[in-house]
């Protein structure tokens, strides 16, 4: 009796000893942000809430051990992982917010994050795929829980495609926001003006030539071609002259006869 009553004791204090490390997550912000190449550095911000200052310094401690290693971090917290890329296909760092007690997962994806649908002379037209909501789809429906906001942050200037967008989504400026959410699809699609060359300003680039010390070479250049060209004036000039002259023929015309009338 005494063995099974300790070792109840052993499983209890080993429950309670979990539960002091546990911890809660109370919110998830994730910020995407696209550039106009369709590549994307995605933010991952974790809110966490502590239920008493043992589980908060077990939490730190694992902090200090793990550093900025996902691999280290996914061992401890299974869901802490990237949302939106492949393990093996990002450059990932973390970092721990002590005051906003918010764990942070940066990381850039190797692959373009938007694709290019078409492209004329003037706009490319892009499309966010909605598989890349796969962490979110279940039997092929996206759902994105009310404590998880995404929040995809376009290129200046981007014109979406409002018509074709889920109506779930919210747009705040060139960003698109969503959260608390169960659609089909969402189907962000957006186009992006080419920017047109700027007119040909001759009197700047005069005025930055001059500035730059290659107009010092060019106008010595240019003085020994004048100074070659004054040298061999004279020679070039009675070349042509005696070839003038050598191809020329002149004919005396003969004196024209008198007729004698009778």
């Amino acid at each position: 009796m005494r063995k099974i009553a300790f070792a109840m004791a052993a499983a209890l204090a080993i429950l309670l000893l979990s539960y002091a490390s546990a911890q809660n997550l109370t919110r998830h912000l994730i910020e995407i942000d696209i550039d106009k190449s369709g590549y994307a550095k995605v933010t991952e911000i974790y809110s966490l809430d502590f239920p008493d200052k043992n589980s908060l310094s077990a939490f730190l401690k694992n902090v200090a051990e793990n550093g900025p290693s996902l691999d280290a971090w996914k061992s401890d917290y299974p869901w802490l992982f990237p949302h939106f890329a492949s393990t093996t296909r990002i450059s990932a760092y973390i970092t721990f917010d002590d005051r906003e007690r918010a764990v942070i997962l940066n990381y850039a994806i190797d692959d373009k994050f938007a694709k290019l649908e078409s492209e004329s002379a003037r706009t490319a037209d892009w499309r966010l795929l909605d598989s890349k909501f796969s962490n979110f789809a279940n039997g092929g429906i996206i759902i994105i829980p009310k404590n998880v906001e995404i929040k995809i942050v376009l290129p200046v200037g981007a014109r979406i495609d409002e018509a074709k967008l889920t109506s779930h989504a919210k747009r705040i400026e060139d960003a698109i926001v969503l959260s608390g959410i169960s659609t089909t699809y969402v189907n962000l699609q957006y186009a992006l003006e080419k920017p047109i060359a700027p007119p040909v300003d001759f009197a700047q680039l005069i005025r930055q030539f001059m500035a730059s010390e290659l107009n010092i070479v060019f106008v010595a250049i240019v003085a020994i071609l004048i100074a070659i060209a004054i040298w061999k004036r004279r020679p070039i000039a009675q070349r042509i002259e005696n070839y003038v002259v050598a191809h020329s023929s002149i004919e005396a015309k003969a004196p024209e006869e008198e007729v004698e009338l009778e």
